[in-house]
């Protein structure tokens, strides 16, 4: 018959009182067993926290290598950015005889606008812009009438002094082409020619869009400017992701008055 845990208990302890040198042995392998535990611990430890700690090293190397690389090209890309707006500035804010003084820290776009003795034309287009109502129901944001808005800012000298006006053309055309854009600057022209007597020059500022602006027909069209208005022209583009200029203030401006009156 198989003995119980208890009965083996017993009889163990038996044993140990009959045999107290085999107690002895016993309690010395215990004591040694616990040390060899403890000390596998302690070694175990340690080695957590000096991987946690070189973790924490590397982390924040990283870090720092990290953060001087995002710091270098910052530093680049704004040092692209001033030499982009430098060139402009000089491209646009030349006195007659004078040269502007370089940008050396922030400035919106709007301060790179100056005209000079001609005259400066700076447009954008904003299409489809949708017509809103007050009240109007949930149908109506799929099947709402759209317009073009085509803005433009002239800056030109006046008794010495640089002033500006601005334009807002709207068309119910949905036609953004070279034939727009040709009908769109007659307008605007033709305005400024009742405004302004003495027109020398035309100094055109856009967006680099082929579709409107940088195409074959719209630069055909520079060539006959002379012919078609009475007096030359010449045409610059402004780079990719150049950012807002004050075209598209005017772009919004209208349009919040517009939804301001509705």
């Amino acid at each position: 018959m198989e003995k119980t845990s208890t009965e083996r208990s017993r009889e163990y302890r038996k044993r140990l009182k009959l045999n107290p040198e085999l107690h002895l042995q016993l309690k010395a392998k215990e004591c040694l067993r616990w040390k060899e535990r403890s000390t596998k611990e302690k070694v175990k430890s340690k080695t957590i926290k000096e991987l946690s700690i070189q973790k924490e090293k590397e982390r924040s190397t990283k870090e720092k290598v990290k953060s001087k690389t995002i710091k270098e090209l910052s530093i680049q890309k704004e040092k692209e950015r001033l030499r982009k707006a430098n060139w402009r500035k000089r491209k646009l804010g030349l006195s007659k005889g004078q040269e502007s003084a370089p940008i050396s820290s922030y400035s919106s776009p709007s301060a790179l606008r100056k005209a000079v003795e001609l005259q400066c034309l700076k447009q954008n287009l904003k299409e489809d812009e949708a017509i809103r109502q007050q009240n109007e129901i949930m149908n109506v944001h799929w099947c709402s009438t759209q317009v073009t808005i085509f803005t433009a800012i002239v800056y030109y000298k006046e008794n010495g002094t640089i002033v500006h006006n601005c334009y807002g053309v709207i068309s119910d055309d949905m036609q953004h082409d070279k034939n727009t854009i040709f009908a769109y600057n007659s307008l605007i022209l033709t305005d400024l020619k009742e405004k302004l007597m003495c027109i020398q020059k035309v100094h055109y500022w856009r967006d680099g869009l082929s579709s409107q602006f940088k195409n074959r027909f719209t630069l055909g069209n520079l060539v006959h400017h002379e012919s078609d208005f009475g007096f030359p022209a010449d045409w610059s583009f402004f780079e990719t992701s150049h950012g807002k200029g004050p075209a598209d203030g005017v772009g919004a401006k209208l349009k919040c008055y517009v939804n301001s009156r509705i």
